[in-house]
């Protein structure tokens, strides 16, 4: 493994996930929202379970690709970290100076297994610093 990460040291980037979840967690904990993102559309919109296969989907989008890259293509792949971790600083950055958040969460009206993905995800990922959405900035 040692021998690997010397001749591939570009992969090191991947460190960058140390300071972001470090930095996310504690915006998530200790910074209360000021600002409640909302519309009028918002109130329209019903809760469907379906929706957190996309969502889960995304992140795996997300480590497939530089999985791939890492392996494929030193370039392609430090091009990748760039703009990750540039769209994630630069969501960061706001989530500190304007600390939003949403109150559209609903109780699950259901039980099935798609729900209770869904509840799992309310319980780790809560309805602050959402805008930039994250996944958006990529």
């Amino acid at each position: 493994m040692k021998a690997w990460i010397r001749e591939h040291k570009y992969c090191l980037a991947l460190l960058y996930f140390v300071f972001y979840l470090d930095a996310f967690y504690l915006l998530e904990k200790w910074v209360k929202p000021k600002y409640i993102v909302h519309c009028l559309l918002d109130d329209w919109i019903p809760f469907c379970e379906l929706f957190i296969i996309p969502y889960f989907s995304w992140f795996i989008l997300l480590a497939g690709a530089l999985a791939y890259y890492m392996f494929k293509s030193k370039e392609d792949f430090l091009r990748l970290c760039i703009i990750m971790f540039g769209g994630m600083t630069f969501c960061i950055m706001i989530y500190a100076i304007l600390p939003n958040g949403l109150e559209l969460r609903t109780s699950i009206p259901r039980e099935n297994l798609l729900c209770k993905w869904v509840e799992w995800l309310y319980q780790i990922d809560t309805a602050t610093n959402v805008c930039p959405s994250i996944h958006s900035c990529f």
